[in-house]
């Protein structure tokens, strides 16, 4: 899935902006003015997830100050319409796939992505997933490695210094 900026999207766009704290956010634009996201109001914060719910904003509400980019080219399996449609059945829903918001498991690209989709999946999620995975790989061999070495110079310090025996007297 590739990304292009745009001034306004176009109705049944999958649209992202890119947030400062890292992530980015997702919706599906229901015209070139209005977005249908998962999010609290105002905010998608992840730190209220029980007030996060389905809701219609303007892009200016949704953007927050960012630049807007939509999937490009348009490669959906549904028209422009059928996606509006499918995003305006889940307005106001608080539980999306029977589940609360979680950042990990149903956050706003895992909706966008079913809606626009139909396969609900998070791309920065999977990628952030693989990331951590592979830190932990190196963390690991980085500790094995020094418990190895570690190891190794306690046994080479024993058997290069003499014994001491002690007399008796």
């Amino acid at each position: 899935m590739q990304f292009k900026k745009v001034y306004r999207p176009e109705e049944g766009d999958m649209i992202r902006v890119k947030r400062k704290q890292g992530y980015a956010h997702f919706g599906i634009a229901t015209s070139r003015n209005t977005v249908i996201h998962y999010s609290d109001f105002g905010s998608d914060s992840v730190l209220q997830a029980s007030k996060v719910k389905i809701i219609e904003t303007s892009l200016g509400d949704f953007l927050a100050g960012g630049k807007c980019e939509k999937v490009y080219p348009y490669d959906s399996p549904f028209d422009r319409k059928d996606v509006v449609a499918r995003a305006k059945q889940h307005l106001g829903i608080k539980k999306f796939r029977n589940k609360t918001y979680n950042f990990v498991t149903n956050n706003c690209e895992h909706f966008a992505s079913y809606i626009y989709y139909g396969v609900a999946e998070s791309k920065q999620v999977q990628n952030a997933t693989k990331v951590a995975v592979a830190t932990v790989g190196i963390v690991s061999a980085a500790v094995s490695f020094a418990v190895e070495m570690k190891n190794k110079i306690k046994k080479n310090k024993q058997a290069n210094e003499p014994l001491k025996i002690e007399e008796k007297k």
